[in-house]
């Protein structure tokens, strides 16, 4: 049985997260492990893998931690590791399908909980909101004064309770990832085929940022929904962002029913979001003509 040792106390997403990630790992190649939170010296040289204390990163000896003078490194973008992402530079690729799709979670998730865990905060607040992060999130499940025990091992139910849901969120970054990778095959085949291509059509649910955020044409995508009805998406400027190419005209904008359908003259329109980032219709021709008249409109 594999000794997986953490430190004790409160604790952090890079802990958790760093612990989970080896939970699936072992779980995969069907090897058992136990955790131990603590900070004794002996249990620490004892233990086959250590996370996120002891003052050591090498993973020839499978010490990953990044508190020493110096820190463990950074990524080439200058974001440093902290135990999570140095445990996912190693075993992360060996729970994925592919080193790519390791990469993309690295990249999406697992640099904003490095960079918060070592100090830097990565996020610009928006008028005067501060954002509520996974490792904010991890942080409300320690344990309060109120419940806080005198032995390490009696709060540990909290901490297993944390890992849990690390391990569950992994795990779904995990398929996701996986398939936008699967899709992203599909996407430049349609997107070549394409004759126009500031319209790009899927009749079926499919992952397409990563593809067409890249390319310089695409304006709105025609999508299936979950139902019946079509979506058409505005094209973000980069993946994940709210801020569109080309969002949907102001007029349009909040617009549901009736008065979408008036304003911008598809009798089938239902729904045009506040943003302008996104309109419903209830069939694909109808998405079409939403999709053509925002294309000549230029509010």
């Amino acid at each position: 049985m594999k000794k997986i040792l953490t430190h004790n106390g409160r604790f952090h997403a890079d802990d958790c997260f760093a612990v989970a990630t080896l939970q699936i790992y072992f779980e995969k190649i069907g090897e058992p492990i136990e955790v131990i939170r603590s900070r004794d010296s002996i249990l620490i040289k004892s233990a086959d893998f250590v996370l996120d204390v002891g003052g050591i990163y090498d993973s020839e000896t499978n010490r990953f931690d990044h508190h020493q003078s110096g820190g463990a490194g950074k990524r080439e973008n200058g974001v440093p590791y902290s135990a999570f992402g140095l445990v996912w530079k190693h075993y992360g690729s060996k729970i994925c399908k592919s080193q790519k799709v390791a990469n993309m979670i690295d990249s999406d998730m697992i640099e904003c909980i490095d960079s918060v865990d070592n100090g830097y905060e990565p996020f610009e607040s928006l008028k005067g909101i501060s954002n509520f992060s996974v490792d904010d999130f991890i942080k409300t499940l320690n344990p309060n004064r109120l419940e806080q025990k005198k032995g390490d091992d009696e709060n540990m139910p909290f901490f297993n309770e944390a890992v849990a849901m690390c391990k569950r969120i992994l795990e779904r970054q995990i398929k996701k990832f996986e398939i936008v990778v699967e899709d992203e095959i599909e996407v430049e085949k349609i997107y070549s085929e394409t004759e126009d291509k500031r319209i790009i059509i899927f009749d079926k649910s499919i992952s397409w940022q990563t593809v067409l955020c890249k390319k310089p044409e695409p304006l709105y995508v025609v999508h299936t929904k979950y139902g019946e009805d079509y979506a058409v998406t505005a094209v973000p400027v980069v993946a994940g962002s709210y801020t569109m190419r080309k969002p949907f005209p102001k007029s349009w904008c909040g617009k549901i029913g009736a008065d979408l359908a008036k304003v911008s003259l598809v009798p089938n329109a239902n729904f045009c979001h506040a943003n302008g980032f996104l309109c419903n219709a209830t069939d694909k021709e109808s998405a079409l003509q939403l999709a053509q008249k925002a294309l000549e409109n230029n509010e």
